[in-house]
């Protein structure tokens, strides 16, 4: 063990605790602190270096690890879909996901069935598409406005979803893994906090900057 080491983090943590006021920090903010102070004293006083101070800065950031976790997850989630949807006419979670949504209501104009699932237009036109290729959906005139097309499941698409049902499910509970039913809970109640945030935005400023996106947040 490097005791040098050890013994130098020590006085920095004594260092900290006498500074915040605090008998037991969190690890994060103290590790914030200690990639202050713990760079030269000439990168901590030249401006030119402030770009590289704050991209430091901002790899220990708690927003930075929600960011990469979700990405990850999201990675997990569609590695073990494609092996629940081995032999099925589905190939992709988005396959699932749209004839899921239409399961569950009798039909959605085109529109309608791409922003529930908070998709760009031209990447749910292609689910949209690639479903009719396959028979697992039709469309139809919208009797509300001829302009619009509606879309259905088709009853092989209801089979192909029972089909697919509990491979599905076992995705849900891989993705879940170890948490606890507490946890679970409090996770579905952050994440829906977080999407009641970003709907709006996708939906309603969709071609808004990233600066004016920027704005929300902190007016939130």
């Amino acid at each position: 063990m490097n005791y040098r080491l050890l013994k130098e983090i020590l006085e920095q943590l004594e260092v900290y605790e006498k500074e915040k006021g605090e008998s037991g920090p969190a690890l994060d903010d103290f590790a914030r602190w200690l990639l202050g102070h713990s760079a030269p004293e000439a990168v901590r006083d030249d401006p030119s270096q402030a770009p590289q101070k704050r991209w430091e800065a901002q790899m220990t950031a708690p927003e930075k690890d929600i960011g990469m976790y979700v990405v990850y997850l999201n990675r997990y989630a569609r590695h073990y879909t494609k092996k629940a949807l081995d032999g099925s006419p589905l190939t992709t979670m988005d396959d699932f996901s749209y004839l899921a949504k239409l399961m569950a209501t009798e039909s959605l104009t085109k529109t309608e069935l791409i922003q529930v699932h908070k998709q760009e237009k031209t990447s749910g036109i292609e689910v949209i598409k690639r479903l009719l290729g396959a028979g697992l959906i039709e469309q139809f005139d919208d009797p509300q406005d001829r302009r619009s097309k509606r879309v259905r499941l088709t009853a092989k698409g209801r089979q192909t979803i029972y089909g697919v049902f509990e491979p599905m499910l076992a995705v849900s509970q891989l993705v879940a893994g170890n948490l606890t039913e507490s946890e679970k809970r409090t996770l579905v109640d952050l994440l829906r906090k977080l999407n009641h945030f970003h709907e709006p935005l996708f939906l309603d400023h969709h071609d808004a900057s990233l600066d004016a996106l920027k704005e929300f947040v902190k007016k939130s």
